[in-house]
C-alpha cells in the first residue's frame, strides 16, 4: 500500500528560517543610507570577527546602553556596550570617507545621549 506523500509547503514551513537578511537586502541600520549599509554589509563580510547584521546588533546596542537611566552600574563583560561602541567606530575607520560620516554621525547622535 502507497504511503502518501507530504507536500512541499509543508516541509518547508516545518524548517527553522535563518534571517541573515532582510528579504535579501542587508540590514537596515537607521539613519544610513542603503550605501552605507551595502558597504558595512560589505566589511562584514571581510572581517573574520564579524557577522552578516553585527553592526546593525552592536548600534542597537549602544542606543540601548545610552537610553537607560542606570547606565553606569552595568557591569563590564562580553556584552559592554562601550565595547561595542569601538567597534562600531573601528568599521567606521575602515569604510570610505563619505559613507564612514553617515555612520560617524549616527554615532554622535547617540554620544550625545551617554
Amino acid at each position: 500500500m502507497p504511503v502518501p506523500r507530504r507536500r512541499p509547503g509543508s516541509i518547508r514551513a516545518a524548517v527553522p528560517r535563518r534571517e541573515r537578511h532582510h528579504h535579501g537586502r542587508p540590514f537596515a541600520i537607521p539613519g544610513l543610507s542603503a550605501q552605507a549599509c551595502a558597504e558595512i554589509a560589505r566589511i562584514e563580510h571581510q572581517r573574520p570577527d564579524l557577522y552578516p547584521g553585527a553592526v546593525c546588533e552592536l548600534i542597537g546596542a549602544w542606543a540601548v546602553f545610552v537610553r537607560l537611566p542606570h547606565r553606569r552600574l552595568r557591569t563590564v563583560g562580553r556584552d559592554d556596550p562601550r565595547q561595542a561602541r569601538s567597534l562600531v567606530s573601528a568599521v567606521a575607520c575602515a569604510m570610505t570617507p563619505y559613507r564612514a560620516r553617515e555612520l560617524r554621525r549616527r554615532l554622535r547622535e547617540l554620544d550625545e545621549l551617554y
